[in-house]
């Protein structure tokens, strides 16, 4: 319990239906989710909140979700922030937040103390994403992820069952490394982000394709884009040639009769 901007709020570990950060009301005497920090589909107002503190230079700082978050206003609303404070903590509870008179902050957890002297900071460094393997019905490797892909990787229509592996080279908390995926002229977009390091899809048909891969570090920071492009052909009954084969036959018919 404590207050933010002179008003009471008090931090909720409960279940899903009471979690968050609440705000209290003399008018009804009663305390109400804290919407103006986040909607009613927020993580601030449904999943737990262990304690928040709010700094001299207004910034609140809160342990939502196992998660550090900072709400800092805009002059219009609040924005709240997280990416570049992933590591504080390390996805445990952090008990305790300190604002010190220098302006940094300071946070007591289950997995140690951390001192963050920086508030304003972003994480600059590039890093590559990186397809290390590729497979043919899982088995059958065709690229091994060294030296430049092959340029025209052409293959028959039967061997349409591909699994892609991938990595990203940033080693910062890599476990929380996230990637998203796209194979041009199959999906229609983007795959949400996901964990996930390998991609596997079967049945494609004939034609020719782009597989692309990126990523983004525990600081939501994305890496290049790694390519894979390949082609495969049309079943023999669906090849020009074949279509010739039907058109003479046709003609064939017509013609005896």
């Amino acid at each position: 319990m404590g207050l933010i901007n002179g008003h009471l709020h008090i931090a909720i570990q409960g279940n899903r239906h009471d979690n968050g950060l609440y705000k209290y009301n003399p008018d009804s005497i009663k305390f109400y989710k804290a919407v103006e920090f986040g909607n009613y589909d927020s993580e601030i107002t449904n999943y737990q909140v262990v304690n928040f503190e709010q700094c001299n230079n207004g910034d609140i700082w809160l342990n939502n979700n196992m998660k550090i978050k900072r709400i800092k206003s805009d002059g219009l609303g609040y924005k709240v922030m997280e990416s570049p404070y992933q590591l504080i903590g390390e996805n445990g509870i952090v008990h305790t937040i300190h604002c010190d008179y220098d302006g940094t902050v300071w946070f007591a957890g289950v997995k140690g103390i951390y001192h963050l002297n920086k508030l304003e900071w972003d994480y600059e460094t590039d890093f590559k994403t990186n397809i290390t393997n590729v497979y043919l019905e899982n088995d059958s490797l065709i690229y091994g992820g060294f030296g430049k892909h092959i340029d025209d990787i052409i293959l028959p229509y039967d061997d349409n069952e591909f699994r892609f592996n991938y990595s990203a080279a940033s080693y910062i908390d890599s476990e929380r490394n996230s990637y998203a995926y796209m194979l041009e002229g199959f999906d229609s977009d983007w795959s949400k982000w996901t964990s996930e390091t390998q991609k596997d899809y079967k049945n494609i048909p004939e034609g020719d394709y782009l597989f692309k891969v990126k990523s983004r570090n525990v600081y939501e920071v994305e890496g290049t884009t790694d390519t894979f492009a390949f082609t495969i052909l049309p079943p023999w009954y669906r090849t020009w040639w074949a279509y010739l084969l039907y058109l003479l036959l046709t003609s064939a018919i017509l013609y005896i009769a």
